[in-house]
């Protein structure tokens, strides 16, 4: 559809050219940008979700040997969904993708996850755990590959709960946590003293939750708001962050069959980004589309300015106004260009900065006032798109969680962090942000956009702790 489109549009536009209609210059860079962005979206649909994993000899051997893989399937959605007998999810498209690559056939063992982990353990029954955390104790068993999906951990309450801020203020209150998760060892490790309501699911976690039978739970921020909204589970909020980070999640493979890791390694190397995006835009993205994808929308919605533009490219009266509005649209461009590079320096003097965060993919991205404020020199990044590197450890998972928790609500919030500078100099920041979507509560306003600014307070700051040192000192 989109190439008939767009040779249409490009044989108009050159009949119109040959027929020197008045203005049809005018409006050529625009309907070949048109033009451009149709072809664009054409060959996207084109492109493979994977290229061809690179194998030696002795991988091929391996896999001719070994042409069927046993791969555990227990339902923790987006990541695993096995409903009505039918496989999907997150991480079940990735092995079937690669494993589709590779010519290997796929059977799945719906087991529970102690016993899936016992029994790849003894190296029975299971041969791939398609989506686990790395830790010490499992190394010990497991071959792992690299890591493809992170969110953070949060913690979830009840909306009506008393504030909670993090795990210190759970200490005398219940948390639900999922029997043999990583988070479970880390949890009774970290805080020996938290009283633990151990259920077998996440599910069971939220559910004791949203009931009263736990305080709060701690888990997978894109795992617990994709449950709450599948299950209408408006009682239970995002409350703060927890010391635990993001989870990184990889793949796990039997210990005896580290070839295997390898190939699955390069598998998800080779995936390509339009690969990645449809995988996510499936299982992360808005539930109302009712049958359209994202691309459908856009391919529309090029459509129709495409056929807008050249119809409108065609009329004499259109013309004549756009002739008058350029010249308004100069003098207004030049005036807004002197307002911007005033703003920039307000900016500058006031020691403030923008940021953008998408939430769902973790991606920062500054503006160079914003890294200024951070204490780094814009230049020093390049062309880098993702600032994360601004902030680290406990303040970045204070930030994701703000940010994370304000576009659930739908409300700003305003927290103090330490930006990480050149040389790894920190300086203190005042960190204000709003989400950009304002659909309500739901996954699909909390995978959206939040904006907001850096303000430089680091001298105050640094003046507040001095003076609280010598307070306590004296």
């Amino acid at each position: 559809m989109s190439d008939i489109i767009t040779s249409a549009i490009a044989t108009a536009l050159g009949a119109a050219s040959a027929r020197r209609l008045p203005g049809i210059e005018l409006i050529r860079p625009a309907v070949l940008l048109l033009i451009v962005a149709l072809a664009s979206a054409a060959q996207a649909e084109k492109d493979p979700p994977i290229n061809a994993i690179t194998l030696d000899d002795e991988d091929r051997a391996w896999l001719r040997e070994h042409p069927r893989v046993r791969v555990h399937l227990e339902s923790w959605p987006p990541f695993v969904i096995d409903e009505q007998g039918s496989p999907g999810g997150i991480a079940i498209e990735y092995v079937e993708l690669i494993c589709g690559a590779l010519g290997l056939e796929v059977e799945y063992v719906r087991i529970p996850w102690t016993d899936a982990v016992d029994r790849i353990r003894r190296q029975q029954d299971i041969d791939i755990l398609p989506i686990l955390s790395r830790t010490e104790e499992r190394e010990a068993f497991l071959a792992f590959t690299g890591q493809y999906v992170s969110f953070p951990i949060v913690i979830f309450t009840r909306t009506e709960s008393q504030f909670v801020g993090g795990l210190e203020d759970l200490c005398d209150r219940k948390v639900a946590i999922e029997r043999g998760y990583s988070l479970h060892t880390a949890l009774q490790r970290e805080v020996p003293e938290l009283p633990l309501l151990v259920v077998d699911t996440t599910d069971e976690a939220l559910l004791a939750v949203a009931t009263g039978s736990a305080e709060a739970y701690v888990g997978n921020l894109a795992v617990g708001t994709y449950l709450i909204q599948k299950h209408g589970l408006t009682d239970v909020k995002i409350a703060a962050p927890s010391p635990f980070g993001t989870h990184d999640q990889a793949m796990g493979v039997r210990k005896d069959w580290p070839r295997l890791a390898g190939i699955l390694d390069r598998g998800l190397a080779a995936v390509t980004r339009s690969g990645h995006e449809q995988i996510r835009q499936r299982w992360l993205a808005v539930r109302y589309e009712h049958g359209l994808t994202t691309a459908d929308i856009w391919r529309w919605v090029l459509i129709v300015l495409g056929a807008a533009a050249v119809l409108l490219g065609l009329s004499l009266v259109w013309i004549r106004r756009l002739n008058r509005e350029v010249r308004l649209r100069r003098r207004t461009e030049a005036a807004l260009e002197e307002s911007r590079a005033q703003l920039v320096e307000a900016q500058r003097l006031a020691g403030i900065g923008s940021w953008r965060l998408d939430v769902g993919r973790g991606i920062l991205t500054c503006s160079p006032e914003a890294l200024w404020v951070a204490g780094r020199d814009p230049g020093e990044l390049g062309d880098a798109r993702n600032h994360r590197e601004v902030l680290r450890g406990r303040d970045w998972s204070t930030f994701i969680a703000a940010a994370a928790a304000s576009s659930e609500s739908g409300e700003p919030f305003e927290v103090e962090l330490q930006l990480i500078g050149t040389g790894d100099v920190k300086r203190w920041a005042l960190v204000r942000g709003a989400p950009t979507l304002a659909e309500g509560p739901g996954m699909h306003a909390m995978m959206g956009a939040v904006i907001g600014t850096f303000q430089d307070i680091n001298d105050r700051k640094l003046a507040e702790l001095a003076q609280d040192r010598r307070s306590k000192e004296e």
